[in-house]
């Protein structure tokens, strides 16, 4: 795609050329827009006549809008050398493309990128639509999510029924569109008005339960038997969407975890006493989107119906998958649509409420764990998933059987200032993380805090995975 064609067809669905500004946006385009034999350059293209040519030490790359197209350029060649900051490449660098380009035999294609993120989870949502992470049903490059119904638009206090509170906030905000409470512009045209009133007296009432696209309902409503605090179950009600569902496409029970604020990292608890440096300090993290996440952790079965193989060291189409790298992880993913839960997701639903190390005791009830250990209960392999107790949300081994990869890089201080609100762990790194402990884990690894580390491309029989997709 050239530049002009890249330019035309962003508009025509209402974004811009590419401006990538997070590690987040950068992994997927590496890891969704890259293919053999191609140099896809963010944003512009080589200007043929010179005028524009990268190759020119003096020349400029600009975007769509006309802003300079800066690159950083590795200090030993600068202006003509090879750059990973604002372009992806497959075994092409610079140094092989600066040959006069009246003989270069390829047509510079852009990529393109869009900047909504209605979701607020630090990936722009175009991005997510190709991946497979947000359904867009109607194809209008909106996430189904942010669309929703007029119902859940005019539950403005996110309490499941639109009632006086709800009226209350959208007459204290009429006028033009207030950026400190955007959500009272129901209908989106930039003014809270009478449009807006018609459309919250239209939805008065209950509103219904909202299932993804991708998922098929199992249960609407949290099961008191299984979310057995009632403020839990209120935080999964108010959010409007199914709490059990079931991804269509691999055959994976999930649960919804409403957003929530808690402690992360080492707790005060007397089971926490062998924690190490990088669990500390303990610091408050605020989730403000609801996420859903596998039941159990992914099972043989359900791996090889997407991939034609099993890895596993302990076979078993019950047990987790296992002898599965992070990088590995990554193609299982982008085959289904799921992702993986960020370090602070993943102990959020570990905890599911509690602030103790772990979510109950003893530890032989909740896990599998310590093979040849004082105490331990594993025995020699892993055990099919879901046989032990599940914790308050409802999710079954997040301790013990396997460790579960997380999505983020490590950064060993990175909980010294790591931001309070939605964390995705540092922007590099060279290892990844997993929690959670193993069947041949010590019972110090068995809790919730606990942080390990492996380079993503690592396979070993006590590391599988814990499913996540957004709504």
């Amino acid at each position: 795609m050239t530049w002009a064609q890249a330019t035309a067809c962003a508009t025509t669905i209402g974004g811009a050329l590419a401006t990538t500004t997070t590690q987040l946006e950068l992994d997927f385009v590496r890891l969704h827009l890259i293919t053999d034999g191609t140099v896809c350059w963010l944003g512009g293209t080589i200007d043929c006549s010179g005028a524009n040519d990268v190759c020119c030490t003096n020349c400029v790359w600009r975007w769509s809008n006309g802003e300079t197209f800066d690159l950083s350029w590795y200090g030993w060649n600068p202006d003509n050398g090879y750059t990973t900051e604002r372009l992806v490449t497959n075994g092409t660098t610079f140094d092989d493309m600066c040959s006069p380009c009246s003989v270069q035999d390829f047509r510079p294609p852009s990529i393109i990128e869009w900047s909504a993120d209605c979701n607020n989870d630090g990936i722009v949502d175009k991005g997510q639509i190709l991946a497979g992470s947000l359904a867009d049903t109607n194809s209008d490059g909106i996430p189904d999510i942010c669309e929703g119904d007029v119902c859940h638009d005019a539950d403005l206090t996110v309490n499941g029924i639109v009632d006086g509170s709800d009226l209350g906030a959208l007459l204290a905000f009429w006028g033009p569109i207030n950026p400190v409470f955007p959500q009272a512009d129901i209908n989106h045209d930039g003014v809270v008005d009478g449009g807006d009133l018609g459309s919250l007296l239209a939805s008065w009432g209950l509103c219904p339960t909202r299932v993804p696209s991708w998922a098929t309902l199992l249960e609407a409503d949290p099961n008191p038997a299984v979310v057995t605090n009632p403020e839990l179950r209120a935080a999964i009600s108010a959010t409007g969407l199914a709490w059990r569902v079931r991804h269509t496409l691999s055959n994976i029970e999930m649960l919804l975890v409403p957003g929530g604020t808690f402690m992360m990292g080492c707790s005060s608890n007397p089971e926490d006493a062998e924690c190490n440096s990088d669990e500390k300090p303990a610091h408050q993290v605020n989730l403000t989107n609801p996420f859903y996440i596998g039941k159990t952790e992914v099972t043989q079965a359900q791996w090889t119906a997407i991939m034609g193989n099993n890895p596993s060291y302990v076979q078993g189409s019950l047990h987790p998958v296992e002898q599965v790298s992070w990088d590995m992880i990554q193609v299982f993913n982008s085959c289904t649509g799921l992702r993986l839960p960020t370090e602070a997701e993943w102990e959020f639903a570990c905890r599911a409420g509690t602030t103790a190390s772990r979510y109950a005791l003893p530890l032989n009830s909740i896990a599998w764990w310590g093979w040849g250990q004082p105490g331990g209960n594993a025995g020699s392999s892993t055990h099919p998933v879901g046989q032990k107790l599940a914790n308050a949300l409802g999710l079954h081994d997040t301790l013990g059987n396997v460790w579960e990869w997380c999505q983020d890089w490590y950064g060993s201080n990175y909980y010294a200032t790591s931001p309070t609100t939605n964390p995705t762990g540092p922007g590099t790194g060279t290892v990844r993380l997993f929690r959670g402990g193993c069947w041949r884990c010590y019972s110090s690894n068995s809790r919730a805090s606990q942080r390990y580390t492996y380079p993503s491309s690592t396979v070993d029989k006590d590391i599988g995975f814990r499913a996540a997709k957004n709504p």
